[in-house]
């Protein structure tokens, strides 16, 4: 799977990763899924330095998921009466890890900064929407909807004085959207 994390003002990034599932029936499954996210700082973030503020703020770096999957839509539809399309919709509701890297910068003596960013890694809880448009009974092509919820560490972005960087910690809410191809084995 690969697509963008939509909803984080001070990071750029795009994931890219795989699920793999078993199917109890029709219905209900488990997932396992994992994605690895290429963030950058976003647009928003330099112009936010650039004017002399420093924002406190984490880059998610990855998160891995155990989900059950609930999928109550089946349905099919005429493609320009030339062939019918099959596709499901269905739920995901899981919990797993998420890896963010908490942005610092120490500034010394000289006035030069120095990058002392810190990984860390948070439970969360992740909801999700998927619905699947099949090409035949083998593939199909996937969109999913993930929204992880989990609590973030931040620390103060930059200081001259370690003893002045203080911790606190923030709700933090990543949502990301997904395409990719689906393969069904029997």
């Amino acid at each position: 799977v690969y697509g963008p994390l939509v909803n984080d003002s001070f990071a750029k990034s795009r994931a890219a990763g795989g699920m793999l599932g078993y199917y109890l029936n029709e219905d209900f499954g488990v997932e396992l899924s994992y994605l690895n996210y290429d963030a950058t700082t976003s647009d928003n973030e330099v112009a936010i330095e650039s004017l002399g503020g420093a924002p406190d703020y984490s880059i998610i770096k990855a998160n891995k998921t155990i989900s059950l999957s609930y999928t109550p839509f089946y349905a099919k539809m005429a493609f320009m009466n030339k062939a019918i399309l099959y596709f499901d919709m269905g739920f995901t509701l899981g919990v797993g890890f998420t890896d963010y890297e908490i942005q610092k910068v120490f500034t010394n003596d000289s006035n030069v900064d120095n990058s002392v960013n810190e990984k860390k890694s948070s439970q969360h809880f992740e909801l999700g929407v998927m619905q699947q448009l099949f090409i035949n009974k083998n593939f199909a092509f996937r969109l999913d909807i993930k929204n992880t919820i989990y609590s973030q560490a931040t620390q103060k972005y930059k200081v001259s004085d370690e003893s002045l960087r203080t911790q606190s910690s923030k709700s933090a809410n990543d949502t990301t959207i997904t395409f990719g191809l689906t393969l069904f084995t029997n």
